[in-house]
């Protein structure tokens, strides 16, 4: 954008030098007279008349020395207008483009902006199948952001949700940073990478894709998903009505939407309920911090999922709730809560304590397999704020 610049002013500049000596050439009207066109034609023009009035300028003689002075008097007006004009389409150009363009543009390269024919056969191809090409491609092209956005779809669709957020960022970096759809699936893929919490990055940025867009499917389904982990059920109603607002009646998504409302009104009455008996049933929330014995690293990939969920401490059974994250993402915080539920009517707000398995699948299987990597918890209480660490360390035979 520097270099445009520059070049399009020097550019400007010899344009300008070019003319401006031809528009100047012509000679002066008079030779010491006042710059001002006006005042310079009022004092030929009565010198002119004078001369007539002493009989030194016969009325013929007179009338065409008028005539000449009103072209000359034209004629200066005309270069004036020429170099104002000289000057200014090149200005009032630059600046149009400053406005209205896309500045941000200059200097790329053809080969950076992918061409919706390579965009087309990429998304041609399985996720997987893609991101081998799409990678040799951003290393050649760090600039080219509909690639990374590309690569990105490609890693979250293969549950590399890690090195999907990096992706997206790549793109965000090299292109526009305000793209509300483009931020709202970073947000989605740091929320996964968390196994799924809410943190404080992914909250911000959430609000970030609302932001520059209001309307965002996806932003408003993430929004609706943090507000609820917060107990704020109002604002989960809101920010999902809004996006059951914006679908289509035959749309099968709304039916998964008002599923979610339907839950969230549920919680709001639950949570008036409780208000009024004074007791704290339901809600139940379990932080677990899960990490990877370093002794294991090196038996499993990086994205090799990693599946966390509890069990009540009393007859096992079913996993109450369960989450998902990959091993590149560990250390990762993981909220197990109602809304993670496997079953409907077995939550984890069911049990007074839980027991929370973390288990490494080299198969991708949610059944242990020989060779997986797990890490089990003592019991721990179900409650708001509980907590506990499980610690991946031994490998199953």
């Amino acid at each position: 954008m520097i270099a445009f610049g520059v070049i399009a002013g020097v550019m400007v500049v010899l344009a300008v030098a070019a003319l401006v000596p031809f528009l100047l050439r012509q000679r002066r009207i008079r030779a010491g007279a006042a710059s001002d066109t006006r005042a310079v034609y009022r004092e030929r023009l009565a010198e002119l008349e004078a001369e007539h009035e002493r009989g030194n300028l016969a009325a013929a003689g007179f009338a065409e020395a008028r005539d000449e002075l009103e072209r000359e008097v034209l004629a200066d007006a005309d270069r004036i207008a020429a170099l104002a004009v000289a000057i200014g389409v090149p200005v009032a150009a630059v600046s149009l483009y400053a406005l209205t363009g896309q500045p941000g543009l200059i200097g790329a390269t053809s080969a950076q902006q992918l061409s919706e024919q390579a965009v087309q056969r990429y998304r041609q191809m399985a996720p997987g199948e893609r991101i081998g090409p799409l990678q040799d491609y951003v290393e050649n092209n760090p600039d080219a952001p509909r690639a990374w956005q590309l690569l990105g779809q490609a890693y979250r669709a293969q549950e590399q949700f890690g090195d999907a957020f990096s992706a997206f960022q790549r793109a965000r970096d090299a292109g526009d940073t305000s793209d509300g759809a483009l931020i709202a699936r970073q947000a989605e893929a740091l929320l996964l990478a968390n196994g799924r919490d809410f943190t404080a990055s992914v909250k911000r940025l959430i609000d970030e894709a609302l932001e520059a867009e209001p309307r965002n499917p996806l932003g408003l389904l993430l929004a609706g998903h943090a507000a609820l982990s917060e107990g704020r059920n109002d604002d989960a109603i809101r920010h999902w009505s809004t996006l059951k607002e914006s679908m289509p009646d035959g749309d099968r998504r709304r039916q998964q939407v008002e599923r979610l409302l339907a839950r969230a009104r549920g919680n709001t009455d639950a949570t008036a309920a409780r208000e009024r008996t004074g007791s704290d049933t339901g809600g139940g929330r379990v932080t677990v911090e899960v990490s990877l014995d370093p002794n294991l690293r090196e038996q499993t990939g990086g994205d090799t999922p990693v599946f966390v969920f509890a069990r009540s401490a009393q007859g096992g059974g079913p996993p109450l709730a369960v989450a998902r994250t990959t091993v590149g993402a560990l250390p990762a915080r993981i909220a197990l809560t109602d809304d993670q539920a496997m079953m409907d009517g077995r939550t984890i707000s069911q049990a007074a304590r839980v027991v929370i398995t973390a288990r490494a699948s080299s198969s991708g299987s949610v059944e242990p397999q020989p060779g997986d990597l797990e890490g089990q918890s003592d019991p721990v209480e179900v409650a708001r704020g509980s907590s506990t660490d499980v610690v991946i360390d031994r490998r199953i035979e």
